[in-house]
């Protein structure tokens, strides 16, 4: 981490720096889940939802709302405006007990796959204490969203992987309490 932070170099928000911005690609098969950097930057001067952060030295990150310097990023609503955010909670019975450190193998062997996934915000591996339940817990922008993941090829691959069928519960979150961003997040928008 600290190699990757000592490439990281901060500089004050000029028309150069941000034109240097807009120029950025990502590769091809990133685009369906990223906006161009365009966008971004525009929303984040223009949406009510724009917040600013600084990084200091000691990897420690504070949001600073008037900034001049540094980074702009763009934190669009977690959910749709008018549409319920949808947690879903996956879970299986084990054919046979799992440790915590066999669930663990398993579930990093697995984790990249839900990476990029088009409006999944979290996913969190779960382990009952008796190691004999496993799953997920979900935070999903829709419901649409979440039904696009959980198709019979998931089903199966879910199958092969733990040797049970899983059982998906669906749950409207109209509320988000974020410690981590210090926000509470709503449906409403």
């Amino acid at each position: 981490m600290t190699a990757l932070l000592d490439q990281v170099t901060l500089r004050e928000i000029t028309s150069e720096t941000v034109i240097a911005v807009i120029k950025l690609a990502v590769a091809d098969r990133q685009k369906n889940f990223v906006a161009p950097n365009a966008a971004s930057l525009a929303q984040a001067l223009l949406s009510d939802d724009a917040w600013y952060r600084w990084n200091c030295r000691c990897g420690t990150v504070r949001r600073h709302p008037s900034a001049r310097r540094g980074l702009i990023l763009y934190s669009p609503p977690i959910g749709l405006p008018g549409a319920p955010m949808i947690t879903v909670i996956a879970t299986f019975k084990l054919p046979q007990r799992l440790s915590v450190e066999e669930a663990r193998r398993i579930f990093r062997s697995t984790a990249p796959k839900y990476q990029g996934v088009p409006g999944l915000v979290r996913k969190y591996y779960v382990l009952s204490e008796d190691g004999q339940t496993a799953g997920g817990v979900y935070l999903w922008r829709s419901r649409r969203d979440a039904e696009a993941l959980y198709t019979d090829a998931w089903k199966t691959f879910v199958r092969d992987k733990y040797g049970t069928d899983p059982t998906l519960t669906y749950l409207d979150c109209p509320v988000v309490v974020d410690n981590t961003t210090r926000e509470i997040v709503t449906d409403a928008g």
